[in-house]
């Protein structure tokens, strides 16, 4: 490598630096502190155990899927968090917040490789969606993980980027 080079970000810086600028984001909707937790490499199990998520797929200079990933009690704990128009239309509402979450974050990763990161529509699923997307980590790159943490004990999200891999195929979307 040349003197004055930079070596292109791998799976965890990325994940990393995306999971920053997405909990700044969700710290702004739910009105408190949200901390991400260091990068890691997730085993299919640990992705299996959370039920509902929402995923994107990352086009440009990252290619691959991303998602946010919420445990047991992460969506009543979020929705109430932001509030009680969430309520109306949770769907809607939790499909919003990994929106913006996703978005900032794939700026993030743009910013840092200084090329180009562009993100679908997002996909909500109710059921099943880390054991979908666990099934996708297996045949991609690998999947980097970082937990995000607001609020009270039961809001904790996975923020999940899997360069490589298709987004997860999961027929239990809606509410």
């Amino acid at each position: 490598m040349r003197s004055g080079a930079r070596a292109r970000p791998g799976g965890i810086e990325l994940a990393a630096c995306g999971a920053d600028r997405g909990a700044a984001a969700l710290e702004v909707l739910v009105g408190g502190a949200v901390c991400p937790g260091p990068a890691f490499e997730p085993d299919a199990g640990w992705l299996a155990g959370y039920d509902s998520g929402v995923w994107f797929v990352v086009s440009g200079a990252v290619q691959g899927a991303l998602a946010l990933l919420l445990g047991s009690g992460a969506r009543g704990a979020l929705l109430e968090a932001l509030g009680p128009a969430a309520a109306a239309d949770p769907a809607s509402a939790l499909a919003e917040v990994a929106n913006i979450v996703a978005s900032q974050a794939v700026t993030a990763m743009a910013e840092r490789l200084g090329a180009a990161v562009t993100l679908s529509i997002p996909e909500l699923a109710v059921h099943g969606a880390g054991a979908a997307l666990a099934s996708r980590a297996s045949g991609a790159s690998g999947a980097f993980a970082s937990e995000l943490c607001g609020p009270g004990a039961e809001l904790r999200l996975l923020f999940v980027l899997l360069p490589g891999a298709a987004p997860a195929a999961c027929d239990t979307v809606g509410t």
